[in-house]
């Protein structure tokens, strides 16, 4: 998955898709002047896949104005896109009026979990099939200092935990911070004071 401005005369970048047999690639969007975003005339970014009990799952983030934007998520069934929001038409954002980005996808425990960043915090939800629940903790999302902002996240699984990884500015530099989640809850896993970071005084994302 990728963004590309495709549409002449169109400033707002689309979510293309293909997929490869071993040989060739074949296109999945659609094929046509629009990629998969939810609003062609919306800037399209940041693309991401995973898949999650047989179907491949696409998240990105569509801006509604040029100051924020919202995470989006469709779902592939090997045929058709459809809408995996749990029946919202305002993404999987804390607050629908507040700039999220970089969001990450991962299945963990036959669920599919996201997480993006939203105004300094570092959320996660989980979704069923159906409908997506908050599994952070609330407010301040998982970050180390909730008064700290946090970016970049990223998801994995290792043995019976998710695993989350992102980037907090702790003044000067960001720290890279690291939780684990056990289906229940969140454990800090980084070390310390300094997070992962080889160097206290430098920047790691």
């Amino acid at each position: 998955a990728w963004q590309e401005k495709v549409v002449p005369g169109v400033t707002a970048s689309q979510i293309r898709v293909k997929k490869y047999n071993g040989t060739s690639w074949t296109s999945v969007d659609g094929n046509g002047t629009n990629g998969l975003n939810m609003d062609p005339a919306k800037e399209g970014t940041r693309p991401t896949l995973a898949v999650s009990n047989g179907s491949l799952y696409l998240a990105w983030v569509e801006a509604v104005t040029s100051s924020y934007g919202q995470i989006r998520v469709k779902k592939y069934n090997g045929t058709s896109w459809t809408s995996a929001e749990g029946g919202s038409t305002a993404g999987l954002n804390v607050d629908t009026t507040k700039d999220a980005t970089f969001p990450a996808l991962v299945d963990y425990n036959n669920a599919l979990y996201a997480s993006w960043a939203e105004l300094g915090k570092i959320y996660v939800k989980r979704y069923n099939g159906t409908e997506w629940t908050s599994v952070d903790g609330g407010t301040n999302g998982i970050n180390v200092d909730p008064a700290k902002g946090g970016a970049f996240p990223a998801l994995a699984v290792m043995g019976n935990d998710l695993i989350a990884v992102w980037s907090e500015f702790s003044g000067s530099i960001y720290q890279l911070r690291a939780k684990k989640y056990d289906g229940t809850s969140w454990t800090t896993i980084d070390g310390g004071a300094n997070g992962l970071n080889m160097a206290a005084g430098k920047s790691a994302y």
